[in-house]
């Protein structure tokens, strides 16, 4: 658990959690999952490093308190062309 940089309110609430949850929970807090989506193979976990990060993929990092999703080049300008509303995709 990160103390560093956070209010005593903060530390106390984030313990708090940590000891209310389950031990897969708890674990996603300690090391949080990232996982890779690509249209050229199943999801699958990804290493938290810069060869991760590619055009063609979706990258979604799960830290129990927050979810970040990346989405890489191509994936980026397909959802600004709204390829993901036409029924033909």
């Amino acid at each position: 658990l990160q103390l560093f940089n956070s209010s005593p309110d903060e530390a106390a609430y984030y313990r708090y959690i940590l000891n209310r949850e389950n031990t897969q929970n708890s674990l996603v807090m300690i090391q949080p999952t990232l996982l890779s989506y690509s249209f050229n193979s199943p999801p699958q976990p990804a290493l938290l490093d810069a060869q991760s990060v590619r055009p063609d993929t979706i990258l979604l990092l799960d830290t129990f308190f927050h979810v970040v999703v990346f989405h890489g080049e191509t994936t980026a300008a397909w959802r600004e062309q709204r390829y993901h509303e036409r029924e033909e995709h």
